[in-house]
């Protein structure tokens, strides 16, 4: 029995019922109903064309919304769908040329229209057209996400993250259940630097949609970035810990009140809650602040430990902590010592927040030297004749510092270890620069190619801590590597002979460098 044209509409209309119900077979039945009746039906052509899409279908979508476009040119909004489905399906060129067409035809949603025809200049790598258009449409609507969402994109393809920040920062205030203008604000923060807000977004992305694996993704990458890989080493630092338990356990008493600088995943914290005492532990790193504080709950040390975001500098007695505190248990060296502003924050922390004659873990630190030849060094730092080519000048380039993180790079002293230089934590208050020259006896004949530095920590009066290079087959320290100062060109030198070496800190950096051979 033919379906009569009100026959017709009763079933577009249920086919639309059983579209927004998810219902896709039901609905496509009563479009092809119509179809079947009515060939030339534009409006169940165009329905049949969204079904499509919403099955992942394109090919078919195509057809269908292109026959609409066919039967009835001037519609706009017909126009829309067939370009919005070729951008979806990438054919880019037809679908600028459909989604430019339908401005011309007044499509019912502008707005949209535009913004897909954004999309398209994007897609196409006409990003200056893409951000024109829709900074207009965020401006006509500024409280439509998707219009700051499609501007945001468009700024941070052309590299201007500043303005994509704020674009998704308003998008998210619109709309904060989207995860990806979280992924997005989180891309950008990471491309102006800022890691703790990049790691604060993507964090809210996974919250919102913690089964995507491409969020997954992005997040390992910015947890990566956020919270630098030595974090492991230093962790797994067997001999690091064992030295840091015994000064704790020996130093920390129950009643004492202890502040740590550098919470990092809270171990240190975590070890000194074991003495009874009252642990308060500041982290500017946000990422690891937070991660502490699961970690911290995770064992059950709540109520032992507690977590302070920020810097020591930023901490203020009787607000982050109930007094001056009776121990400074400060784990934040680098492998140069005096880098990462450990000497100012040790001297405001030692001024501001720890009593008289308190305790400070480590009680002091060396740096230690030694004049070394290594027959594998020299790859790493300088060249010569090459396939028969002269490369000597390119020496100019030997660095003055470098980690000397390769594993079975052997190493032979010339001479025996030397200070170069001394902090006293537990004893001095203030640091200042140093200036000046070491002499160092040679005791064994060789081609020396510089000086390796490493670590001396006495964590209190009994306990050392000490990450030597050893020699052939050495295995180095897990934690912090040796530091390598190579001299402009290597040195034959002789046993007996005294190398004078002129070094320097300015308190966030040191120098090493050759003097003179007497």
């Amino acid at each position: 029995m033919k379906i009569v044209d009100f026959n017709a509409n009763v079933r577009l209309t249920e086919g639309l019922a059983y579209n927004q119900q998810g219902r896709l077979d039901d609905a496509e039945a009563c479009y092809l109903d119509v179809i079947e009746t009515e060939p030339s039906n534009t409006e169940a052509l165009k329905l049949l064309a969204v079904v499509m899409v919403a099955r992942g279908e394109l090919e078919d979508a195509l057809s269908y919304a292109a026959a609409a476009v066919d039967l009835q040119p001037e519609n706009g909004d017909y126009r829309h769908l067939l370009g919005r489905i070729q951008l979806d399906f990438g054919d880019l060129e037809a679908a600028r040329v459909s989604l430019s067409g339908a401005l011309t035809k007044a499509a019912s949603d502008p707005l949209n229209l535009n913004l897909d025809l954004a999309e398209c200049h994007g897609a196409c790598g006409a990003w200056d057209d893409a951000l024109g258009i829709a900074e207009a449409q965020a401006q006509a609507n500024p409280g439509d996400a998707r219009a700051l969402s499609v501007a945001g994109n468009a700024a941070a393809a052309l590299d201007r993250n500043e303005l994509a920040l704020g674009y998704f920062e308003r998008a998210a205030a619109v709309n904060g259940n989207d995860p990806a203008l979280w992924v997005s604000a989180s891309k950008a923060h990471r491309a102006l630097g800022d890691l703790e807000h990049a790691w604060l977004c993507i964090e809210r992305a996974l919250s919102l949609a913690p089964n995507d694996p491409n969020i997954h993704f992005v997040a390992r990458i910015v947890r990566g970035e956020a919270v630098p890989a030595w974090h492991f080493n230093m962790m797994n630092d067997a001999a690091r810990n064992a030295a840091f338990k015994c000064a704790m356990e020996r130093q920390i008493k129950p009643h004492h009140v202890v502040l740590e600088i550098g919470t990092g995943a809270g171990l240190l914290a975590m070890m000194a809650s074991r003495t009874g005492a009252r642990i308060f532990t500041c982290e500017s790193n946000a990422a690891l602040a937070n991660t502490a504080r699961g970690l911290i709950a995770c064992n059950r040390l709540t109520e032992r430990i507690t977590v302070i975001d920020g810097p020591s500098w930023e901490l203020e007695v009787e607000k982050d902590i109930p007094g001056k505190v009776d121990v400074l248990l400060a784990e934040i060296f680098s492998a140069q010592l005096v880098s990462e502003e450990v000497i100012p924050t040790i001297e405001d922390a030692k001024r501001r927040l720890l009593k008289p004659g308190g305790i400070v873990i480590p009680a002091a630190a060396t740096m230690m030297g030694a004049l070394v030849h290594g027959a594998g060094m020299a790859a790493l730092i300088r060249v010569s004749t090459i396939e028969g080519f002269d490369f000597t000048s390119f020496n100019a380039f030997t660095p003055v510092l470098m980690n000397l993180d390769t594993p079975n790079t052997a190493l032979e002293w010339l001479s025996e270890p030397v200070s170069l230089f001394h902090f006293d934590f537990q004893n001095q208050d203030e640091f200042p620069a140093e200036s000046g020259q070491v002499g160092v006896e040679v005791t064994q004949d060789g081609l020396c190619q510089g000086v390796v530095q490493w670590l001396q920590i006495m964590l209190d009066n009994e306990t050392l801590y000490e990450n030597a290079p050893l020699g052939p087959g050495a295995t180095r320290t897990k934690h912090w590597t040796p530091l390598f100062y190579p001299f402009p060109i290597p040195r034959e030198l002789k046993k007996g002979q005294t190398v004078m070496l002129r070094i320097g800190h300015d308190r966030k950096g040191a120098r090493v460098e050759l003097a003179e051979i007497l």
